[in-house]
């Protein structure tokens, strides 16, 4: 099957800055797949809980920047998705990462590329992203499907972690304003809300 790209990154735009709350967001973006690939386990899908991890990114996120703390040059935080390899089940797993940098453009995504900030501890396993996985892998648009939902699924969890749930005195010690941005590392991202002080 042909499928397009850009309609679903426009329906994970139009989601994404809808004032739904995580679960709901990522109930639509499944129903509007679920019309594209019928045949996906989107029963399965609906079923993970995607919030669940929502405390423990939290408490990851906050301790990280407080023992490995970033300068007053950082202006931008990018929250990296990627995937390693478990040497013992020589299984793929996915992991975000976070790295600060002194630049920042909401449309050129190479202000990335060169951190300042490249705390030790800065990879985090995200269970959901895997279960998203593993439902997935057998499935023959498999590598659509593993472009589109991870992506979504993180975005919508992650934004609301930046946008209501940090203590902010953490982050915006030398700023009013921090900008964030989430996405695969060879690919594409999404910009979240803005960490900033009323």
């Amino acid at each position: 099957m042909k499928f397009d790209y850009s309609k679903s990154w426009d329906k994970l735009e139009e989601i994404f800055s809808s004032e739904l709350n995580v679960n709901e967001k990522w109930n639509q973006i499944i129903d509007f797949h679920e019309t594209l690939f019928p045949e996906t386990n989107w029963t399965a899908l609906r079923e993970i809980n995607i919030t669940a991890e929502s405390y423990e990114i939290k408490e990851w996120l906050e301790k990280l920047v407080t023992e490995e703390q970033f300068n007053a040059e950082t202006l931008a935080f990018w929250i990296g998705l990627t995937k390693f390899l478990d040497e013992q089940t020589e299984k793929e797993f996915y992991v975000i990462y976070l790295t600060g940098c002194e630049k920042y453009e909401i449309n050129n995504i190479e202000w990335a590329t060169d951190p300042i900030y490249i705390p030790e501890n800065r990879y985090f396993s995200l269970d959901f992203l895997n279960k998203i996985d593993n439902i997935i892998l057998e499935d023959k648009d498999y590598s659509f499907l593993d472009w589109i939902l991870p992506i979504c699924a993180g975005s919508f969890v992650l934004d609301d972690i930046f946008k209501s749930k940090l203590d902010l005195d953490k982050f915006l010690k030398y700023k009013n304003k921090m900008f964030v941005t989430f996405g695969f590392d060879d690919g594409d991202y999404i910009s979240l809300t803005p960490l900033r002080k009323e």
